[in-house]
């Protein structure tokens, strides 16, 4: 142990040492040095007792505190242990208790967006990290990081000032139960925005249920609207037999007025051809009968003149006025018959067209007919989508209830624990601003006597921050 040289166990023996008061390891304490260890002892003396702490680690962590008024007196077994937390447990209540100390608690902030933490109860080895000075030198009491919160702590608690543990209560408590309120309030929140999605879902289904059962009519309807359209069937097939008598009448009427147009038109074209014909022959002046080459005397000739009675023959030849007049009447039938076959005609076409209007009408009635005639009996499905919709609606009223406001209930929890905090603040700060400025003295007094003769000003502040003045002021947290 006073040996000036490195690498000789002059820190691990103060790490196992530390072990054993600790209860628990440092991470300072190297692997393969712990496991050399199989037996370890230490006494020490508290208020003229002497202690003792055996541990055996050959297989698992096992051991005893004894206490012994000399050290010739027989021990008295104060705990024994069989793990490695037993034996944490066991230190640590003998520590706290034999030196009157408090656990104090911290909060310490997770590293997730939603800004929550945790109350961290630090005892017995946090405590008495305070009384170790190691290697590292990035705080200035203790062995856990800055920020962790512990310094000013533990400063405050081994100055002797008051209501340290208290502040570090309220204030870890204050930290839970905002936090607490916080995520309840998040809670209530995402809450709140899922019963709203679930509402509107429930509103689409309810009314997609509600728009089926609509549709689906009654077998009262059904039969009503298959009554109405027996009796609209019975009443156009009436109607379509009677067009098709009136179709072939149309029919036959045009038939008739077909074949008179075109027994005028041959009339007319016969006349037409008779009137070419005989003003051909009208034109020829015979001098004998074709027949006996008997001679045509002038006498005939006049008289054929004048009595239109042929000469040869005797039989009476008609005027070209007179066949004028033929022809025009003939064309006056022709035009009639015409207008009278046209007339046929589009009574014709009119007719068919109804009676195919009044088919169509009757293949729309029988189809709608049968698909209302699938539809009776479709008792079940009305009473599955009733179903559905009463569970939706529900559904609805339940996702509607709200079990609670959406604004977290104040019981006055948060009131109370900042009453407490500020309360114990003042009064830890008008004890411990007169603390710190003895100790700050105290370390500008022994700094100069150590040679550091330019140091000027030395400040302790309670977040343990030491403020060291030499010309320029300069913090120092961790020297």
């Amino acid at each position: 142990m006073m040996t000036d040289r490195n690498l000789r166990g002059k820190s691990s023996i103060l790490e196992v040492v530390r072990w054993l008061i600790r209860g628990r390891p440092s991470p300072n304490l190297q692997d393969d040095v712990k496991a050399w260890i199989h037996n370890a002892c230490l006494r020490f003396d508290l208020d003229g007792l002497v202690h003792e702490v055996q541990l055996d680690c050959q297989n698992g962590i096992g051991g005893m505190l004894s206490r012994r008024s000399s050290t010739t007196a027989e021990a008295t077994v104060l705990a024994s242990f069989n793990s490695e937390k037993q034996f944490e447990m066991v230190m640590s209540d003998f520590f706290l208790h034999a030196f009157s100390m408090e656990a104090f608690a911290t909060w310490r902030e997770s590293d997730s967006d939603e800004k929550t933490g945790q109350a961290v109860i630090h005892g017995w080895p946090a405590l008495s990290g305070a009384m170790f000075i190691g290697t590292n030198y990035d705080v200035v009491l203790g062995d856990l990081p800055a920020t962790s919160g512990t310094q000013a702590r533990l400063m405050q608690m081994y100055l002797g000032v008051p209501w340290v543990s208290t502040l570090a209560s309220a204030l870890a408590a204050l930290k839970l139960v905002e936090s607490s309120n916080d995520l309840e309030t998040r809670r209530r929140s995402r809450g709140a925005r899922a019963r709203q999605a679930r509402v509107k879902e429930i509103e689409a289904q309810l009314t997609e249920r509600r728009a089926a059962l609509s549709a689906q009519p009654s077998d009262e309807e059904i039969q009503a609207e298959l009554s109405e359209l027996s009796r609209r069937y019975s009443e156009t097939k009436r109607r379509e037999k009677a067009m098709q008598e009136r179709l072939d009448r149309e029919t036959l009427a045009e038939q008739q007025a077909n074949a008179a147009y075109l027994e005028d038109r041959r009339e007319l074209q016969t006349c037409k051809d008779s009137m070419a014909a005989g003003s051909i022959f009208r034109s020829l002046d015979p001098t004998c009968c074709p027949r006996c080459d008997h001679e045509i005397d002038q006498a005939r000739k006049k008289q054929e003149a004048l009595s239109h009675s042929c000469s040869i023959c005797g039989e009476s030849t008609s005027s070209s006025e007179d066949a004028e007049g033929l022809k025009q009447e003939l064309e006056a039938s022709v035009k009639a018959s015409k207008a009278a076959f046209d007339k046929a005609e589009k009574n014709r076409r009119q007719a068919e067209e109804n009676l195919m209007a009044l088919q169509a009408d009757l293949e729309t009635i029988q189809t709608k007919s049968e698909a209302l005639t699938k539809q009776l009996g479709s008792f079940e499905a009305r009473r599955l989508l009733s179903n559905e919709i009463a569970m939706l609606e529900g559904r609805l009223e339940e996702a509607n209830f709200d079990s609670g406001t959406d604004e977290v209930a104040d019981d006055g929890e948060p009131a109370v624990l900042k009453a407490i905090v500020g309360e114990t603040e003042a009064r830890l700060k008008a004890v411990r601003d007169e603390f710190l400025e003895e100790v700050s003295t105290s370390l500008l007094h022994f700094a100069q006597r150590f040679g550091m003769h330019s140091l000027s000003k030395a400040q302790l502040r309670g977040n343990a921050n030491l403020l060291l003045e030499r010309g320029a002021p300069t913090p120092h947290s961790a020297r």
